[in-house]
């Protein structure tokens, strides 16, 4: 094997690839030849010191002379070096080692000629570089993609300091955008079509294309992804659903028959029980009987789950029982009913524990209005969380001890019965399992309700009901914010981000976006609003009564207590504050270079010892 230090060397080093461009001598020269470069592609990657392997491919004629010319041009056309090798070694790998370049795009011509005059080249583009290039990952915003909607993608790039990359971003083929991480290409506007799965690829190149054109060939560098298009909100059936998170599911639409377990037995009605398209109508005397245990176990504890009523109740169902679920060894019990004033509430027993009522902190349930009632059950080592809720907000929060003991996971329920609820029951769901198919309470309790309420003018909705940080949020550091109890927890002096909120022209004129804390919030606690592309906040607001905008004198507004809520128009942002105070308006300034403007908000937490507590989020669209 033979070195020539005076040759460009060429080796890409983030994808090890050979390509061989077996391009031959035309038919009047007898003998072939090609010239075969290994570990690189077009377009690819060159880091400065390493070598290029290639092979000459030919049989030489007795006393015949081959020479080997090598010539390197720059992006703009120009020869930045050229070299002659005479004689190249025939059927072995050789290395080429670069000159002194600067880093940039350069096309490496190989020319190969006989004594006859024939030739054979091999032309291919590289980059020169030094530092690590990478795409780590596409992410969609919001994460949940609906029809007719305008989603952001942001690609997740390492690329080394004194380097503006740039980016190609294609859809099923199509050009999505293209052009510098300085000019706010790293991420791309999408307009979802209909329902359905769709590709999406973006190309990482170290240095931009000469003269605004676009390159030729594919960057080694590339990431592709799957957006999934999904039923819009407006359009959500009205249903619990996904059916593979539910560990029992009645949805009363004619029959008894439990659709997460289609094979188990089908419930039994009786008395004057009747089941029709509308729910399960109820009377005295009259109820369900099923053969299995409501809720589900794992080895012999509860395990964790959400059971959700949606229900109609009639004049006189105050102080009658709802539901009521038992295992078979009696080691475990579940009673839900309403109190003499039409409040629900439930009784738990647990093995080796007494029983234990847990009030729901609900109003009376009034006749002739539907509800959605919810209790998430959470288990942890030594206790268990119960968490009811009314319409999607939390209303009651205990813990209570759970040690010790076991229970069998079989059993019987009965719905209504001898002192059983007066009305009408249109679904009976128990949530058990998260997209991930882990065990887990229902995550989207307030979000299932803001669809149905709002549907195409929602945003986001997140009530914090589950145990995991929702997609699209980040806490620094990653530790700082946990799930508890129904809210989100931020440790002292750590930060939370929001998906982010597209205020484009092409949405609605006034977005909403409502913040409800657990407690008042702390001083030294800030909000600050961000356009994506800028990096840098262009208004801060502090809850004790502060606005701060960059280069303007602060805004002064009474105390903000446990909520934030804006209404961002085109040009103007609008703080609300409870009556009588008047809201205060500020300016909305447009993102630097005319970008797209997706805004980031952010919450600081100050230092004090307690942190914040985040209660729910809402965000949607103003009504014309």
């Amino acid at each position: 094997m033979r070195a020539y230090p005076g040759l460009a060397a060429i080796l890409l080093i983030l994808l090890a690839v050979s390509c061989s461009d077996m391009s031959v001598f035309g038919p009047q020269d007898a003998v072939p030849a090609s010239i075969e470069v290994r570990s690189l592609r077009d377009g690819g990657l060159v880091q400065v010191g390493d070598p290029l392997a290639y092979v000459v491919h030919a049989e030489r004629q007795p006393g015949e002379d081959l020479v080997l010319e090598a010539t390197l041009l720059d992006a703009a056309g120009g020869e930045a070096w050229s070299g002659t090798l005479a004689s190249p070694q025939l059927e072995e790998e050789l290395k080429l080692k670069p000159p002194g370049l600067p880093a940039g795009l350069y096309r490496l011509k190989l020319v190969l000629t006989r004594e006859s005059g024939a030739t054979v080249e091999k032309e291919l583009s590289f980059f020169y570089v030094t530092g690590d290039f990478a795409i780590e990952g596409i992410s969609s915003f919001p994460p949940t993609i609906q029809p007719e909607s305008r989603i952001l993608l942001k690609a997740d790039l390492r690329y080394p300091d004194g380097f503006d990359p740039y980016v190609r971003w294609t859809q099923d083929g199509k050009p999505l955008g293209s052009g510098r991480v300085s000019e706010g290409l790293a991420q791309v506007g999408w307009q979802a079509p209909k329902e359905g799965v769709y590709p999406v690829q973006v190309e990482l190149f170290p240095t931009p294309p000469q003269d605004g054109r676009d390159f030729r060939f594919t960057s080694p560098l590339l990431a592709t992804g799957k957006l999934y298009v999904t039923p819009s909100a407006a359009a959500a059936s009205e249903e619990l659903g996904p059916l593979e998170s539910y560990y029992l599911l009645f949805h009363f639409d004619g029959s008894l028959r439990d659709a997460a377990s289609p094979e188990a037995a089908e419930a039994a009605a009786f008395g004057a029980a009747e089941v029709s398209k509308a729910g399960l109508r109820l009377t005295e005397n009259a109820g369900v009987r099923y053969p299995r245990l409501l809720l589900p176990a794992a080895g012999g504890q509860p395990a964790p789950c959400t059971l959700s009523l949606r229900l109609e109740v009639a004049e006189g169902a105050a102080g009658r029982d709802l539901l009521a679920t038992e295992s078979s060894d009696r080691a475990f019990r579940l009673k839900l009913a309403l109190d003499q004033e039409g409040r629900p509430w439930a009784e738990l027993l647990l093995p080796t524990g007494a029983a234990m009522r847990l009030p729901s902190g609900m109003p009376p349930l009034a006749p002739g209005r539907t509800y959605r009632l919810d209790l998430s059950l959470l288990p942890g080592a030594r206790s268990l969380t119960a968490m009811w809720f009314l319409d999607g907000l939390q209303t009651s929060l205990a813990t209570v001890k759970a040690e010790g003991g076991a229970m069998q996971a079989e059993g019987t329920t009965l719905i209504g019965g001898e002192n059983g609820l007066r009305g009408l029951i249109s679904e009976l769901g128990v949530y058990y399992l998260d997209e991930g198919k882990r065990p887990s309470v229902d995550p989207g309790i307030y979000r299932w309700v803001m669809e149905r309420r709002l549907g195409r003018r929602l945003i986001l909705a997140e009530g914090f009901e589950g145990s995991r940080l929702p997609e699209g949020f980040q806490a620094a550091p990653e530790t700082a914010a946990r799930l508890s109890g129904g809210s989100l927890r931020l440790d002292p002096e750590s930060g939370l981000t929001l998906p982010f909120f597209d205020l484009n022209a092409a949405a609605p004129a006034e977005t909403v976006l409502e913040m409800v804390f657990a407690a008042p919030l702390p001083a030294g606690t800030s909000a600050s609003l961000t356009w994506e592309s800028d990096g840098k906040a262009f208004l801060d607001i502090l809850p004790e009564g502060k606005a701060l905008a960059a280069g303007k004198e602060a805004a002064s507004f009474p105390a903000l207590t446990d909520t934030l809520q804006l209404e961002l128009g085109e040009k103007s942002l609008v703080l609300k504050l409870p009556p009588p105070s008047e809201p205060v308006v500020l300016a909305l300034p447009a993102p630097a270079l005319g970008k797209e403007r997706w805004l980031k908000l952010s919450v600081r937490s100050p230092t004090a010892e307690t942190g914040v507590s985040l209660d729910r989020i809402l965000a949607y669209y103003k009504a014309e």
